[in-house]
């Protein structure tokens, strides 16, 4: 769930962590794009049955060792 004010963990100065201003800044882009992705899907002429459709199964597991290990 997208909560613009913050978490209570890891908060910057202001009360946003990183995390926040990446998502946001990822709505942000997702708003300017989605106009010209309906346009150019709407030049095609193409419906929603008509596209191939796939099934995608995202997992996300949250924990675990980090990428990054110090030798």
């Amino acid at each position: 769930m997208l909560n613009v004010w913050g978490s209570q963990r890891s908060r910057c100065c202001n009360g946003t962590s990183r995390r926040d201003f990446l998502k946001v800044g990822a709505l942000g882009a997702t708003g300017l794009m989605l106009p010209d992705l309906l346009r150019a899907r709407a030049a095609l002429g193409k419906t929603s049955e008509s596209l191939n459709n796939k099934t995608v199964i995202w997992l996300f597991l949250s924990g675990g060792p980090t990428q990054f290990r110090d030798v």
